[in-house]
């Protein structure tokens, strides 16, 4: 073992490098509709300080005729404007708005009037004046928790498909619902709108481009998926095509450096397994314990190597998390997916260096 340690640390090292670039790329790329579902969770998604101005409306109906799109019944709602700020216990510190944030800032807070929530999610929720419904999809928060001046009694909830990221900043948003809207808090009003148009991509954001620019939104009020998820995909697959270039080199270093350690050592076992021969040993006893051997310096790395992982996989998280990437579950495919992948490929590695190593040792 004290001759194999380098060595086994430095495969270790190799693969822990190709299970932790390859997780963290694809996985950002697999998450690419989780993203745009916090961004934009309709085709359109306008979100403004008033609600929209009927002559607005006749602009959206004008331009989607021009470019021959259907529009579905839009979906409109009023909540408060986000709050920043981080959790002490359970007590919500709110730092004000987006330009007051610190390096202690995790979340936002945004709350909904149960009358609101109860017709857009086709709910009949009733709530006590103490009481609140919380939706949260990066941590869950529950019990007894303290926001601003007021209490609740929160009871979380698993599923809201009108969760949104308004700002699409890096922290989480929270949702609290409520009986009525904290006073004197300002408050933002969505409009979703989904559509069906016969045409290509480039129709598609023809139609939205015009669109913004009649109604004369800025950026941060108008966000479309179509061009969220083509400059998303972008991004992220050259993310993906840089992790599995340098995965591949790290691999091609790591095959290099165990069939080279294997021959060395072979040529190095020659002598003593010849000797060991020739006091009685069977060539039964010969191949079982090359065998043997070959494997423990095999696995022994490919064991660490998972192990890194498992704790490198909370880290990874609280990153994507910054990217609105919550789903733990997708995390969990691709970490085995792509675990049984290397195993798959360790193994033949194993094959292949087992034939070499037994083939120079019998020569001896």
């Amino acid at each position: 073992m004290e001759q194999n340690g380098a060595s086994l640390a430095t495969i270790c090292l190799l693969c822990s490098s190709v299970l932790v670039i390859l997780f963290t790329s694809l996985t950002m790329y697999a998450g690419i509709n989780d993203t745009l579902n916090s961004f934009a969770p309709r085709d359109l998604t306008i979100i403004t300080s008033q609600k929209l101005t009927a002559q607005q409306e006749s602009t959206i109906n004008s331009v989607a005729k021009k470019h021959h799109a259907h529009l579905n019944k839009p979906v409109t709602f009023t909540t408060s404007a986000p709050q920043y700020g981080y959790w002490e216990n359970n007590r919500f510190i709110n730092q004000g708005d987006l330009q007051d944030m610190t390096n202690q800032t995790t979340n936002m807070v945004i709350t909904m009037s149960t009358a609101t929530y109860n017709r857009i999610a086709d709910k009949h929720v009733k709530l006590a004046a103490n009481k609140a419904l919380i939706y949260s999809s990066a941590k869950e928060h529950r019990g007894t928790l303290q926001i601003g001046s007021q209490k609740y009694q929160a009871t979380p909830i698993h599923d809201f498909n009108y969760y949104f990221n308004p700002s699409h900043a890096i922290y989480s948003p929270i949702f609290i619902i409520t009986n009525k809207l904290p006073a004197n808090t300002a408050i933002i009003n969505f409009t979703g709108i989904n559509y069906r148009l016969n045409g290509s991509k480039k129709a598609h954001l023809n139609f939205k481009n015009d669109l913004q620019a009649q109604l004369h939104l800025p950026n941060q009020a108008y966000s479309s998926r179509t061009n969220l998820r083509s400059q998303l995909t972008s991004l992220y697959g050259g993310i993906v095509f840089l992790g599995i270039l340098i995965s591949f080199a790290l691999g091609i270093t790591t095959t290099v450096v165990i069939y080279f350690k294997q021959i060395t050592e072979g040529y190095e076992d020659q002598y003593r397994f010849k000797t060991m021969q020739q006091v009685g040993l069977s060539e039964k006893d010969t191949t079982k314990s090359i065998h043997s051997q070959v494997l423990m310096i095999f696995m022994l790395p490919v064991v660490g190597t998972i192990i890194n992982l498992c704790f490198a996989i909370p880290a990874i998280r609280q990153i994507l998390i910054q990217f609105n990437f919550y789903n733990v579950r997708l995390m969990a495919i691709i970490a085995v997916s792509i675990t049984l992948v290397l195993l798959c490929l360790y193994f033949a590695i194993y094959g292949l260096t087992t034939r070499m190593y037994r083939k120079i040792v019998e020569q001896g």
